[in-house]
């Protein structure tokens, strides 16, 4: 029955993007299979190197399902290895990402995975210390961790943010570079790669409000 309800999901996954049920039963065999996860990547993503697939990855109607293979990759908030009371299993996340990457190099989809799974852990909550990422994504992000990865998870970050409202200047920006820094402090000794990636993103944030601050200057006299 999961099988069959994850297989509807996928098919109405527009429909139910936005609904109270969402794409539960997708996202939990999506963070149980990485060969699931790779046919997706693979229906929505080409190869790098301009081969081709095998079968398996190439369905009649791949065209058709590219649009719904990329919504699942990239609207996917369950991150792997994640149990049915919500707590990630670092053992099961480490072995799912070890499976993956060996199949996006199998398939020649190397670094667009590493960018999709940064994205996906980027969805992490924060840990029982109220810091982001929780605290089993930085045990794998240690052993596991690369550069793309580190992008991914950043980015996905950055872009989740609230666009809405926005107050003059960059003062807000200021307060989320020296959060990340804060953070980036406190986590140095015991999570190094963790630890860079959250102080990129305190840079990101700095960059971010040097630019609001010039433009709110370049409005002023504008209205003056």
């Amino acid at each position: 029955m999961p099988d069959e309800l994850a297989r509807l999901e996928f098919l109405y996954i527009d429909a139910l993007d936005h609904t109270e049920h969402g794409i539960r039963n997708l996202e939990k065999q999506l963070g149980q299979s990485p060969e699931l996860f790779v046919q997706a990547l693979a229906l929505a993503f080409r190869r790098s190197d301009g081969g081709e697939d095998p079968p398996h990855l190439r369905p009649d109607n791949a065209s058709g399902l590219a649009t719904a293979a990329y919504r699942l990759l990239t609207h996917a908030t369950r991150v792997p290895g994640t149990n049915d009371e919500g707590k990630i299993d670092v053992r099961k996340l480490g072995d799912w990402l070890t499976r993956v990457r060996e199949l996006t190099r199998e398939h020649a989809r190397e670094a667009v995975g590493e960018s999709i799974i940064g994205r996906l852990l980027g969805r992490s909550p924060a840990g029982e210390d109220g810091i982001w990422p929780t605290e089993a994504v930085r045990d794998v992000l240690e052993d596991l961790g690369t550069p793309e990865l580190a992008g991914g998870m950043r980015n996905g970050r950055y872009n989740a943010r609230d666009a809405g409202w926005h107050g003059e200047g960059g003062g807000e920006e200021r307060t989320l570079a020296e959060s990340y820094r804060t953070w980036s402090r406190q986590l140095a000794n015991r999570y190094p790669f963790t630890s860079r990636m959250l102080n990129d993103m305190a840079r990101m944030y700095d960059h971010d409000a040097s630019w609001h601050d010039t433009d709110s200057k370049v409005r002023r006299r504008l209205e003056i």
